[in-house]
């Protein structure tokens, strides 16, 4: 979901303060140095320790000794380290972003400001040729934030840009600027629209040794494929830079992710949401190394509801479906539509994504709040953490209660909102350890 997650998906104070942020990276490849280029041709790209360099410009409307503390307590949590510079506007930004101390930029141009930076990929030459020229492939990889709304930037050279999330979404952005420098993704377009596209990983390979000798057995052969899905409830200020450093902790793990951004039903309808999805998920069969890598699909929050759709109605399709789903993971979903649209979750948002209420549109409904199923195809895994929304957590426990849909799996942790997409947490490391479980072929999935 989103800020609307803070707001809309969580209590006051449930999701984290800026100060206690998670960290993040982002990068653009025409201003590369000789210096920068030669640290990550040293890693492969994937710097575990690291610098992010947060450009800001001097225009921005904002205290500088409270942003400053904000990036660096993100940066801090996630290992790296950080470096605030702000940028007066008779500077070059090119310039700027020349620094080679840099693993990763943040840029915060102001709201009025486009970037024109040139792109030089740097892609698997194979890779590009299946799958077409990638955006934001960049080294260091760059990623900009405004604080407020404004007009999308459409330089090729951004990981992503975000927007309208104020100081709190310092905390969202970080990790996903880490995660681009971390473990870098190829970006493949499933439509012709500029949401329409995922981020490609295929495993670490150079990480692999180390997370199965902590994990002894949990690895999977054929390598799994994990397809994320962010929430937001279901608006377009959140993006798919929500799940990235999920996508680097699968590939850790040996997986390879596809993580899914969409047209959010806010701007475009809920049909178009589910038809992209569908779409995205379709794109894995060229993708796709062998055609039995189990598919496992992760949703948050909104996407926790999406995911559990999805797999029901790829699991309706039967052999026709042309990627099959193993599992369907949602992570702190939203599976009660009736239930969040009366207690005015998110401020109404459910009523936007469907485009009315239970009244008006009974089938939508029906067809997409997991707790009104009358029967269940798919395998599901619902996670929640104890301290998020009490709403949240109390359909997910009802929903698991549920002899209709058989009484589907519930993990429960200790967490917040968002420590169901935050790898350092005990939730996600219990998730993932069932996770493997449930793939091994002796494990009953009922």
């Amino acid at each position: 979901m989103g800020d609307d997650m803070a707001d809309d998906q969580t209590p006051a104070g449930a999701a984290p303060s800026a100060a206690e942020a998670m960290p993040a990276t982002a990068g653009a490849e025409g201003a590369v140095t000789d210096a920068a280029a030669t640290r990550v041709a040293a890693g492969g790209g994937r710097a575990e320790a690291g610098v992010l360099v947060a450009l800001v410009s001097s225009a921005v409307p904002v205290e500088r000794g409270r942003l400053e503390r904000a990036v660096h307590a993100a940066v801090s949590r996630r290992g790296w380290d950080a470096r605030v510079q702000w940028v007066e506007a008779a500077e070059s930004w090119s310039a700027a972003l020349a620094a080679d101390d840099a693993d990763a930029f943040l840029v915060m141009p102001g709201e009025a400001v486009d970037l024109p930076l040139d792109l030089d990929l740097d892609v698997d030459p194979d890779l590009r040729a299946a799958v077409g020229p990638g955006t934001g492939a960049t080294t260091p990889p760059i990623v900009r934030f405004d604080l407020g709304a404004r007009e999308f930037d459409p330089s090729p050279a951004l990981v992503h840009h975000v927007r309208a999330l104020g100081l709190e979404g310092l905390q969202f952005v970080v990790p996903s600027a880490i995660a681009a420098a971390r473990h870098p993704a190829v970006r493949v377009s499933y439509g012709a629209d500029r949401e329409q596209y995922g981020d490609w990983r295929e495993p670490s390979s150079a990480l692999r040794g180390e997370a199965d000798a902590a994990r002894p057995g949990a690895s999977v052969t054929p390598a799994p494929i994990g397809v994320l899905v962010h929430g937001g409830f279901y608006r377009s200020r959140w993006q798919a830079g929500l799940m990235d450093e999920l996508a680097v902790d699968l590939g850790r793990r040996g997986w390879a992710s596809w993580n899914l951004e969409y047209r959010r039903p806010d701007l475009h309808g809920w049909a178009a949401t589910l038809s992209d999805l569908h779409a995205g998920i379709a794109r894995l069969e060229s993708l796709r190394t062998a055609p039995d890598q189990p598919v496992v699909l992760f949703g948050h929050s909104a996407g926790g509801q999406l995911v559990l759709q999805l797999a029901e109605e790829i699991a309706a399709s039967g052999a026709s479906a042309a990627v099959p789903v193993a599992l369907s993971v949602s992570l702190a979903g939203v599976v009660d539509l009736v239930a969040a649209h009366d207690r005015y979750m998110g401020e109404g948002a459910v009523a936007i994504a469907l485009g009315g209420s239970p009244a008006d549109l009974p089938e939508r409904y029906a067809a997409a709040s997991p707790i009104a199923y009358a029967h269940r195809a798919a395998t599901w895994l619902l996670v929640q953490g104890v301290d998020d929304s009490a709403d949240l957590v109390e359909m997910n426990r009802r929903l698991a209660a549920s002899a209709a849909v058989s009484h589907p799996e519930l993990l429960q942790r200790a967490g917040h909102h968002f420590s169901v997409i935050d790898p350092t947490t005990e939730i996600w490391r219990a998730t993932m350890d069932r996770v493997t479980e449930l793939l091994r072929p002796d494990t009953d999935r009922s």
